[in-house]
């Protein structure tokens, strides 16, 4: 190894500088941890959100899907022979506003 004398002087130096370079990078090593904590604590939240308005729509697309499928149903129980025309007809027929 080296052999270097130094004063008592040198060594305190040295020793300062290593304290003080040690101490910025432990203070370094921290702050960016908690940086690294901090944005993954608000990708949590992002992605929370992101899965509640996620289920949100799955549920009304499931609520879409089943008022499409009662108005098949709907649509499938009329007479072969309905018509817009004679449907109309009948209901103002109905109501009084055609006379018959």
């Amino acid at each position: 190894m080296l052999n270097i004398k130094l004063a008592k002087r040198e060594k305190r130096i040295i020793i300062i500088a290593a304290y003080v370079i040690l101490t910025f990078i432990l203070i370094f090593l921290v702050v960016s941890f908690f940086n690294k904590r901090d944005l993954l604590k608000k990708d949590i939240i992002k992605k929370e959100e992101e899965f509640h308005q996620i289920t949100s729509l799955i549920a009304e697309l499931r609520d879409y899907e089943k008022r499409s499928k009662d108005m098949g149903d709907a649509i499938a129980r009329r007479g072969k022979g309905f018509t817009l025309a004679s449907y109309l007809d009948n209901a103002a027929k109905a109501t009084g506003v055609k006379a018959s």
